[in-house]
């Protein structure tokens, strides 16, 4: 009886055994399939992602060649309309140029004026206007303002010295907070720098609401030109078209209000059609303040930014550049529309999303 009860027990731990064997493999199974089908939908995203990355690259030499011709071809048009040309126009008015990629991808590719944002090589001689309009009476924001502008002369002199003895930040600063080899002591290279300067957000009350997906990264900072090469938009003014609304609500006289802020979005939503259709669209008295500031001619650029956005057929795959291009040595002059002999500078900057 006994033994009997031992061979039952036996037979119970090998069957525990076996199920537990089976249980394991089932898992293992279970987990192969996943992983397998996790590396399959990895492997589709990561190729659809290239493939994107390759369409922007393309959509945004296309809209390259098309800015040139288009300039080359319509560059001292006294109407700058194009009602009488079967085509599109290529101006730097933010407008979308839809393309169809291969694979049934779709770009959307915007020409804007890269004279945007505020001059990094002038912050210093707006700093009382910065803070007159963003401040005005308000001590602790004028005391935020004065801080960025003590930082930032910090970062970009030659020395260790403290310019501002409660504000300012040299290398003993940056250290305490973990950042080597901060700061530059020289000019600013890089746009992105000015995002390390304390309390840059003040420069541009948006800043914080901005949309990575759809912000320019110019919408702050224009990017500088490269080293040893001059600026050929130093001088320029800004475009209606491209101007933005940070920066006019700080230069514009009086400001804007809501009501303004708004009627400029759709005006530059509708892209550049001619003078009086701008003037209809903004009313006389806003385009007439707006345009002791700014020009509303879009032929009035030689740098351009453009934001190329290729999304997959499904929607679910998307990659962005933005690039600035130099068309400054464009001729001025019509006729010839072989514009391969064009010697442009290379592109200043070139970023991925």
């Amino acid at each position: 009886m006994q033994r009997s009860s031992a061979i039952c027990d036996q037979d119970g731990l090998a069957l525990m055994v076996v199920l537990g064997v089976i249980s394991l493999f089932s898992v293992l199974s279970a987990m192969l399939i996943t992983t397998s089908k996790v590396a399959g939908i990895s492997s589709k995203v990561n190729v659809d992602r290239s493939v994107a990355k390759y369409h922007t690259e393309s959509a945004t030499s296309f809209v390259q060649w098309m800015v040139m011709n288009y300039n080359f071809n319509y560059p001292s048009r006294d109407e700058l309309g194009i009602d009488d040309v079967e085509e599109e126009s290529w101006w730097a008015d933010g407008r979308d140029h839809t393309l169809e990629m291969a694979d049934g991808f779709m770009a959307k590719v915007k020409i804007f004026d890269v004279n945007r944002g505020w001059n990094i090589d002038r912050l210093n001689s707006e700093k009382n206007r910065i803070i007159n309009q963003r401040a005005g009476d308000d001590e602790e924001m004028q005391d935020n303002i004065e801080e960025f502008f003590a930082v930032y002369q910090d970062y970009v002199d030659g020395d260790d010295l403290l310019r501002h003895p409660t504000f300012g930040m040299e290398k003993d600063d940056y250290e305490r907070i973990g950042l080597e080899d901060f700061p530059r002591n020289r000019k600013v290279q890089f746009r992105e720098e000015m995002y390390w300067i304390k309390n840059v957000k003040y420069l541009a009350p948006d800043l914080e609401r901005m949309e990575s997906s759809t912000a320019l990264p110019d919408t702050l900072f224009r990017v500088p030109p490269p080293l040893n090469i001059s600026d050929p938009i130093r001088n320029k003014r800004y475009t209606f078209w491209s101007a933005p609304m940070h920066w006019l609500q700080t230069n514009l006289p009086g400001g804007l209000s809501s009501s303004d802020r708004q009627t400029i979005t759709e005006c530059r939503s509708e892209g550049f059609v001619d003078q009086p259709t701008i003037e209809e669209c903004l009313g006389l008295d806003l385009a007439s303040r707006l345009r002791s500031l700014v020009t509303f001619n879009p032929r009035d650029t030689v740098v351009f930014t453009l934001d190329a956005i290729v999304t997959s057929p499904n929607g679910e795959i998307s990659r962005r550049q933005v690039s600035t291009l130099n068309l400054r040595n464009l001729p001025a002059q019509r006729g010839d529309s072989d514009v391969g002999r064009v010697v442009t500078l290379p592109y200043w900057q070139k970023v991925y999303y």
